[in-house]
């Protein structure tokens, strides 16, 4: 078994029977049916199986959209809508795909379909009338199952945490190789390696990145420069503020209070958004990374030529010199790099400069009681005293007020 779940198994209506007429265990799903006729219909000419929702068995965490959440997961704006689109096409009686199990211990366990199952339990609840599911069964270990699991994202986007959770079970449980998995998916090894470490990040920072507050790869990139721990509080830093900016700009109780909130309300997705122009980086211009990258690489050509073929760097002495060969081409792509190099020093001064004024020019007009139009597009907060409504604490994630 896949070691990124446990074969806990939630049985909440064990009114089926598990066992063949001769005492041993069902090993299919006709077999199961043909054990409880009333509540599996078995499938008729190629059609397939129709269940009682009540007897399929959903296993914590198999699901790798769940990211090790559990059941919270379900309670985020996307998933948790999907699964009440999905209640009100049961019960208008509209097609629904067939979801896939598996048949383990006598009984059927969802392998995929986890919000359709959950969307035809809260439509039999809900309408007390007999809800019944299709369902097909399928023939495959463990590892194909994962595949199966990857490949069934259609109707709800699969996020690159869920993927990086099913990479890693692949690879760490599986024993599958990087190189398998990235061939597989027709992506780059580099990529899949940077989805697996999605998996053990922090349950927040997996959240964030799922309602789309954050990409993984700025994420990572964060991670990766300051520590998962100040990554974390920085992301927390920033996404208050700007939450704090819509608070500025709304009147009354249309205070959002949570980020849930701030997601799913029209027009705020992009107010909220982490970036890293929003964390005031500065991009490197496309001339200047080639121009860098073409003087680096000769230099280090001409380095390894002027070097034997096998050195150990600790033989050389702290002020001993290695001639390199210069000619006009290494000339030319050194002083390319370096005048590329002022010129962004100089568009970045300038940047400065104009921001700086810009401020002066707003704090003047602040004094004079006058609103510069420049403010309505930028968000800022003027320097107002603060409503009680301004003074709320935002919570962060509140994951329970999202449905």
């Amino acid at each position: 078994m896949l070691k990124g779940h446990k074969m806990k198994i939630n049985r909440e209506a064990d009114f089926f029977i598990s066992t063949v007429r001769s005492g041993r265990t069902v090993k299919n799903l006709r077999e199961f049916s043909d054990a409880n006729p009333d509540i599996c219909h078995k499938a008729v000419n190629g059609q397939p199986f129709l269940i009682d929702p009540r007897a399929l068995g959903l296993v914590p965490n198999w699901n790798c959209r769940e990211m090790g959440l559990g059941e919270a997961y379900y309670q985020l704006p996307k998933p948790s809508q999907h699964i009440q689109n999905l209640k009100a096409a049961f019960l208008s009686g509209a097609d629904i795909d067939p979801i896939t199990v598996v048949i383990v211990e006598g009984r059927p366990l969802v392998r995929q379909g986890n919000c359709r199952t959950r969307a035809a339990l809260l439509a039999l609840k809900e309408s007390g009338l007999p809800i019944l599911i299709r369902l097909r069964e399928f023939q495959g270990d463990e590892i194909e199952q994962e595949w199966h699991s990857l490949d069934g994202a259609k109707s709800l986007q699969l996020c690159p945490v869920g993927r990086g959770v099913a990479y890693s079970r692949l690879v760490n449980d599986a024993g599958m190789s990087v190189d398998m998995v990235a061939q597989r998916e027709n992506i780059s090894e580099m990529a899949v390696r940077q989805l697996i470490s999605l998996a053990t990040i922090d349950d927040e920072l997996k959240i964030l990145i799922t309602q789309e507050v954050i990409s993984y790869t700025l994420c990572l990139e964060l991670i990766r420069d300051l520590g998962e721990k100040e990554a974390l509080e920085k992301i927390r830093g920033e996404l208050n503020a700007k939450l704090q900016v819509i608070a500025n700009s709304k009147e009354g109780d249309s205070l959002p209070l949570n980020v849930s909130e701030v997601m799913t309300a029209p027009n705020s997705r992009k107010s909220v958004r982490i970036t890293k122009k929003s964390l005031g980086f500065q991009p490197i211009p496309r001339k200047l990374a080639q121009n860098l990258a073409a003087s680096s690489k000769e230099v280090s050509k001409r380095l390894r030529a002027s070097l034997p073929a096998e050195f150990d760097l600790e033989q050389f002495g702290p002020n001993e010199k290695i001639p390199i060969e210069l000619d006009k081409h290494l000339i030319e792509l050194i002083l390319q790099s370096e005048a590329s190099v002022l010129d962004h020093e100089v568009k970045l001064q300038r940047k400065t400069t104009k921001g700086k004024l810009s401020h002066s020019t707003q704090a003047a007009d602040v004094e004079n009681n006058t609103i510069p139009a420049s403010d309505e597009a930028t968000n800022e907060p003027l320097n107002d005293q603060p409503s009680s409504n301004q003074n709320k604490e935002f919570s962060l994630l509140n994951l329970h007020s999202a449905v």
